[in-house]
């Protein structure tokens, strides 16, 4: 749901748009872990090199929309957290 006033900038090296199930030719050169083809993450999102994290169909094991929709969360929560130094209550 949108939030009214919520928007942000924020400043980043790269960004990576997926639609599809696998990861785009560009993430090669960014040398992250993958597992069946997909971004290897943990559980909130974070990859295998720091302050890169990865969420929605290219990333995890599981190709459901519920799982991407949930990887895609737990990577935004993460992100917020890493930048602001607060966990989430």
């Amino acid at each position: 749901m949108p939030v009214p006033g919520s928007e942000t900038v924020i400043k980043a090296d790269y960004v990576m748009m997926a639609i599809g199930s696998h990861p785009e030719e560009t993430v090669d050169a960014l040398d992250l872990k993958k597992n069946r083809g997909r971004i290897a993450i943990d559980e909130s999102g974070r990859t295998s090199r720091a302050k890169v994290f990865s969420g929605g169909d290219v990333a995890g094991t599981k190709g459901t929309v519920a799982f991407a929709s949930r990887a895609g969360r737990n990577a935004a929560e993460a992100i917020v957290e890493f930048l602001t130094g607060k966990k989430k209550d």
